[in-house]
C-alpha cells in the first residue's frame, strides 16, 4: 500500500477518534504534545502518526491501534487480491 493511502487512513481514523471525544484539533494537539498544524497534517493525510505517539493517541483519543493497523492491512489485502485477479 502506498504511504499516501496509509497516511489518509490514519488521518481519517485520528479525526474520527478526536471528534468522538469532542476535541478540537488544537485541544488534541495540546494533549498529545504536538503542534496543532501537525494534527491537521495527519488528518489531511499529508503526515503520519509518529510511532512514539501511538500510546498517547490511544490514551488521549481512545484510539485502538489494532483497528488502525487492521484497516491498513485489509486495504493492502484487497489490493493484492485485485492484482492477482487481474493477472489471471
Amino acid at each position: 500500500m502506498s504511504s499516501d493511502k496509509q497516511f489518509r487512513l490514519q488521518g481519517e481514523y485520528l479525526r474520527s477518534c478526536r471528534e468522538a471525544k469532542g476535541l478540537s484539533q488544537a485541544e488534541a494537539a495540546e494533549a498529545l504534545g504536538i503542534k496543532h498544524q501537525f494534527v491537521s497534517n495527519i488528518e489531511r493525510g499529508t503526515a503520519s502518526i509518529p510511532k512514539k505517539r501511538i500510546a498517547d493517541v490511544e490514551r488521549v483519543l481512545g484510539a485502538d491501534h489494532k483497528l488502525l493497523i487492521s484497516a491498513i492491512l485489509e486495504d493492502g489485502r484487497r489490493r493484492i487480491v485485485k492484482n492477482l485477479e487481474r493477472s489471471k
